[in-house]
């Protein structure tokens, strides 16, 4: 729950208290509900027009906003709902990643893929279909689940899997929360790896041999990902650091159950919004500390696998405006030529982005799910004029070259737009008017795109 959450007061007397998108631009004013085992889902609808099911509020843009409705946020138990039988283990959806996986690693399990954010709840990332660095390898985080406790907006409660209402399931995996409210979740585990990950480091000198690389390194590895240095200052616009890492077998039954807890770093130390020249200087001496490291070494798990927690609060640099990131999706068939144009629009729009990452992408589960085959391309800019109208040719550009945007991170798409990069959109809405023929799940992305 934010400090803006925990501002509300519930019952009839609903206030509105605005509250902020994970990236800090969009911004909405909409009342606070808990959801309990015990609570009456149809007394809290009869106080609110409209309502939207939240988690921690993760999504970078307004998929976690409602304008002058109810977030209503399940609240379940700190701890897991089952023991792990076959391999399989029933949680909450209201539990963050930062309170399962510690649960998860005593019992020698954990999740085969997860985001870079530990305040994400399962919830979350089951309406989002999260992925992570191994997505070539191990697909979405929907590959993992097996079955879904969900809350129609009718109140009544069903549960549904592959087998079971199969439609209403697919379309839940990534369906930004607007099926209904996902209460438990049974997610099949893999077992865990050792606390400790081998890392092999590339730096690169320029566009081509950074995606040349990365096509190497994600084949091998099965985490890996690209830094691209793209400040339109740099001497070698594109150069990048490929970050290639594989998990390490735990070495016997003892080190299988010993407390893996991943958590953040320190607070961010206090900084100007970053400018072309900040971002220039941290490019250079990030690029030359890869240089000068070792190219092969050991690192603790979760540096690999969440570096966005190696401080916290480091969004707090970005304030007052908040700032956007375009991720994308450019297909495998329109090839790595249609990277290169997207680079060459952001060099064109003359506004550096103060974090580029790219990663290769597997097989995707269609409906609203973001990944497909091919490779994603994310672009952090501080929020600005200027950068609304770069986003907005980076997103027509992405819709001619076959491609999407992730829903989660979006804060600038139309819906004409959207239309052409899902082509699964219309089975989606098919369930949508089933379950919510009357549109009481809303939330601003849904009401921005149409949906």
């Amino acid at each position: 729950m934010t400090s803006s959450d925990s501002n509300m007061i519930s019952g009839k007397n609903r206030r509105l208290v605005p509250v902020r998108g994970w990236a800090g631009y969009c911004r909405a004013s909409s009342a606070f509900r808990s959801l309990s085992a015990t609570d009456s889902l149809q007394e809290i609808l009869h106080e609110t027009p409209t309502w939207l099911p939240v988690g921690n509020g993760c999504s970078y843009g307004d998929a976690a906003l409602n304008a002058g409705g109810t977030r209503i946020r399940p609240v379940g138990s700190d701890q897991l709902q089952s023991e792990v039988k076959n391999g399989t283990v029933w949680v909450s959806a209201a539990m963050p990643l930062s309170e399962l996986l510690p649960q998860l690693s005593i019992r020698g399990w954990t999740l085969p893929v997860v985001p870079g954010v530990l305040s994400a709840t399962v919830g979350g990332m089951v309406a989002s279909d999260v992925h992570g660095k191994n997505h070539l390898h191990r697909s979405s985080f929907g590959n993992s689940v097996e079955t879904l406790e969900l809350i129609l907006t009718d109140g009544q409660k069903m549960n549904c899997s592959r087998e079971v209402e199969p439609d209403i399931f697919r379309a839940t995996l990534g369906g930004m929360g607007l099926t209904g409210i996902v209460t438990s979740v049974l997610l099949r585990l893999v077992p865990r790896s050792a606390a400790m990950a081998e890392v092999a480091i590339t730096p690169t000198e320029d566009l081509d041999q950074t995606l040349q690389t990365l096509e190497a390194v994600a084949v091998d590895s099965e985490h890996s990902s690209a830094w691209v240095d793209f400040s339109l200052k740099s001497r070698n616009p594109g150069r990048g650091v490929i970050t290639g890492g594989n998990l390490i077998p735990v070495s016997g039954e003892s080190e299988a159950c010993q407390l893996w807890q991943p958590c953040s770093g320190p607070e961010f130390p206090p900084l100007p919004t970053p400018g072309e020249k900040l971002v220039l200087w941290h490019n250079r001496i990030y690029h030359l500390l890869a240089r000068q490291a070792s190219r092969v070494s050991y690192w603790p798990l979760e540096k690999l696998l969440f570096p966005l927690e190696a401080w916290s609060s480091w969004r707090r640099v970005y304030e007052p405006d908040g700032f956007h990131q375009h991720q994308s999706l450019i297909p495998e068939e329109s090839g790595l030529s249609a990277v290169k144009s997207l680079f060459r629009l952001v060099s064109e729009g003359g506004i550096s982005p103060t974090l580029v990452v790219i990663k290769r992408m597997g097989e995707g589960r269609g409906g609203l799910s973001f990944p497909a085959p091919g490779w994603t391309v994310s672009l952090d800019f501080a929020h600005g004029s200027e950068v609304m109208a770069l986003l907005g040719k980076l997103n027509q550009f992405t819709a001619e070259a076959g491609g999407r945007v992730y829903l989660s991170k979006d804060s600038t798409l139309s819906a004409e737009l959207m239309r052409r990069m899902y082509p699964d959109l219309g089975s989606f809405m098919e369930v949508r008017n089933r379950v919510d023929p009357q549109r009481k799940i809303r939330s601003c992305l849904a009401d921005r795109l149409e949906l």
